[in-house]
């Protein structure tokens, strides 16, 4: 064999495949909701003790602020297949954006703690339905190999 050919043909397998922009594009907008949201799961552990005293409730009660989000993601995740299939992912995905966004207002306006509460379950839903329907958007349209 000639070695420029075998050079070539090395050289040509050794060169990673280039990502389609528009992967990348819809992969970045996926990952940073789902940032967004698993960000919005830790943050407000930090504000627990003034959102106890502003709204002038036990720090017991407003600990369910976090575990409630956290539990509506661990209900709602497993259920993002059923609704994907049922409804459309880019549907369900766009539908759980505005679903945080709308709970993230509403939480952020809650006169009491339980209304607070209520809201975080909400945004709990939206957010937890963020992360796996976005993999599943990826993972549809990246180019299969083999």
């Amino acid at each position: 064999m000639d070695p420029t050919v075998a050079r070539r043909d090395t050289a040509s397998r050794s060169r990673p495949e280039r990502l389609d922009p528009a992967l990348v594009r819809l992969g970045s907008v996926l990952v940073l909701g789902a940032v967004l949201a698993q960000l919005d799961a830790t943050i407000v552990n930090v504000g627990l003790g003034p959102m106890a005293a502003g709204l002038d409730t036990s720090m017991a009660a407003v600990q369910w602020v976090s575990a409630g989000y956290l539990l509506a993601v661990a209900f709602v995740a497993p259920l993002s297949g059923w609704l994907q299939k049922r409804y459309g992912g880019k549907r369900v995905w766009l539908a759980s954006v505005a679903l945080f966004i709308a709970a993230s207002a509403l939480s952020g306006l809650a006169p009491t703690g339980g209304s607070l509460i209520a809201f975080r379950l909400l945004q709990g839903v939206g957010g937890g339905l963020m992360q796996p329907v976005g993999q599943s958007l990826v993972a549809r349209r990246a180019p299969r190999k083999g």
